[in-house]
């Protein structure tokens, strides 16, 4: 009997490191591909855009965020308003207003207006990046649990 509960135990343990490793997959999926780099002359007078790989995306560089799109970066909005979904990283439901001086984060979905923003986390230094890592780690941690459950199968 006492196996079973163990055993079962177990079981309910793989399913949810299996969600977890499922929902880290879509965490990474979240991130756009690509980016609209509004491109400028010497004077920071806008000249276009450009659509760039996402990768390439730097701090500093202001990028055109349009409705219904993700931002491709962490930043600050320097022009427009909008409300973005920020949910994926809150799990609050209710769109947050983004207004000039508010920071974004990447990933995070552009609901109404269209933005403009100034990148300032990029690569491993972004939200999304610094997510990824402690979701792995807090999977792999052993728990209070399991040391007990150990030691009490030893004796």
């Amino acid at each position: 009997m006492l196996i079973t509960f163990v055993l079962f135990g177990k079981y309910l343990e793989c399913l949810a490191k299996g969600k977890t490793s499922d929902a880290i997959k879509k965490l990474v999926e979240l991130a756009p591909a690509t980016a609209l780099l509004i491109l400028k002359d010497k004077g920071g007078r806008y000249i276009g855009e450009r659509e760039v790989d996402a990768l390439l995306i730097q701090p500093g560089d202001t990028l055109k965020v349009l409705p219904g799109a993700k931002l491709p970066a962490d930043g600050v909005v320097v022009w427009g308003s909008s409300y973005v979904n920020e949910s994926m990283v809150t799990g609050e439901s209710v769109p947050v207003l983004k207004e000039v001086n508010s920071s974004v984060i990447g990933s995070t979905i552009n609901l109404h207006g269209a933005l403009h923003i100034q990148a300032t986390k990029v690569g491993s230094d972004a939200v999304l990046s610094q997510i990824i890592p402690f979701s792995n780690s807090s999977r792999n941690q052993v728990g209070n649990q399991d040391i007990f459950h150990s030691s009490s199968i030893l004796r």
